[in-house]
């Protein structure tokens, strides 16, 4: 039983604790560093140049730039509104509340998704059309003037997402490209290679990288932050939680331990007769003590391995059932098998306690006078 309970336990809390690692240690928002371009004295602007050496360090699983450009929305009877047109990242995609087709990422040509609700403008009125929209243009230093263009609103998404900016619309990069280069007054072919980018999200493979790669950013001259760095705690509380449940099922092994220890002596004791016994009709006292330990060590072996093989069914059994569920904040999904170390640790370790909780009450046993041992009942 103790074996069942600590391969049971064992199972479903490591199969817990690797999902809360993948979902929060080595989720995308703990490996993410994000890089700022700006023109200001000592930070890099991220120009394509730029980008193309951040994907070239070591450890860098994707690099994400963002770029932006703020275009008008009038129309009669429905509003004005200010937006600001972001490139959508793969890594951190809006919700979507409503659409007008499934897989919308990448957009199509001209296609954008505004919040459901921006500046008291209901959008959902508007979905599936094609608006006009206003953007500035330069046309000498200081001066712009307002230039027409058209998007297609394909989806909607709940304007409570503020990732980027509480009235960000995402829009085909194409367009956005258009207007932050007729904003700056540069054609649009060369306008990464000037002004670059308005950041980068770079995501690191692994999150123990992610301070290496920061590290190496800072040096390199960018303006790089994560959100790792603010959840410092984070580590030591899976640490915290790991090793708390490491004591549980310590706990239950000693708990094993000490019974296989008291059956084993118990069992010598009641058979002191029959090692009266075998001593009376010639039996050495080393012979007795090997042949009771290995009766031991056999019963140990056999108890061990029913609870082991029941412990990794119980295990399985348990994981199947909350596989897809959330149990005590920890989410589950697929089978919850322990760590074969685990199974050969109970396998030996509660035998080897039987045996040598026999060893001493068989060699009292072994020293007592045949005589007075067929005595005792």
């Amino acid at each position: 039983m103790g074996c069942v309970l600590s391969l049971a336990c064992a199972g479903i809390v490591a199969q817990g604790a690797s999902q809360l690692q993948n979902d929060v240690a080595e989720g995308v928002a703990l490996r993410t560093i994000e890089v700022y371009g700006q023109n200001e004295q000592g930070i890099q602007p991220l120009t394509t140049d730029k980008i193309r050496a951040i994907r070239s360090l070591p450890n860098i699983a994707a690099v994400e730039p963002q770029l932006q450009a703020s275009f008008d929305f009038k129309q009669q009877g429905l509003g004005a509104a200010l937006l600001t047109a972001t490139t959508p990242q793969p890594s951190s995609l809006p919700p979507i509340v409503t659409s007008t087709r499934t897989n919308l990422f990448p957009l199509r040509d001209g296609e954008a998704v505004l919040p459901a609700e921006s500046q008291g403008v209901d959008f959902h009125q508007i979905l599936g059309q094609t608006l006009n929209i206003d953007f500035t243009q330069k046309v000498a230093e200081g001066v712009g003037q307002p230039a027409l263009d058209k998007i297609r609103v394909v989806a909607l998404y709940d304007p409570n997402y503020q990732q980027d900016g509480p009235a960000a619309a995402y829009v085909d990069p194409a367009l956005v490209l258009r207007w932050a280069a007729a904003r700056a007054g540069l054609p649009q072919n060369n306008y990464l290679d000037v002004m670059g980018y308005n950041q980068a999200n770079v995501i690191v493979d692994s999150s123990e990288h992610v301070s290496s790669v920061l590290q190496q950013l800072h040096q390199d001259g960018f303006y790089a932050t994560s959100l790792a760095q603010r959840l410092t705690q984070l580590p030591g509380a899976l640490r915290l939680f790991s090793s708390a449940v490491r004591l549980l099922i310590g706990l239950i092994l000693l708990f094993s331990l000490a019974a296989g220890f008291a059956l084993s002596s118990l069992f010598v004791r009641q058979r002191t007769r029959e090692i009266g016994l075998l001593k009376a009709v010639g039996f050495r006292q080393r012979r007795i003590l090997v042949l009771f330990l290995s009766e031991l060590s056999i019963a140990g072996l056999l108890a061990d391995a029913a609870g082991v093989i029941l412990g990794n069914g119980l295990s399985a059994v348990l994981g199947a059932v909350l596989s897809g569920r959330s149990w005590l904040g920890l989410h589950f999904q697929g089978l919850a098998l322990p760590s074969v170390w685990w199974s050969v640790l109970l396998l030996f370790a509660p035998a080897a306690a039987m045996v040598l909780g026999g060893y001493f009450p068989t060699r009292r046993a072994c020293k007592i006078p045949p005589d007075e041992a067929l005595r005792e009942w």
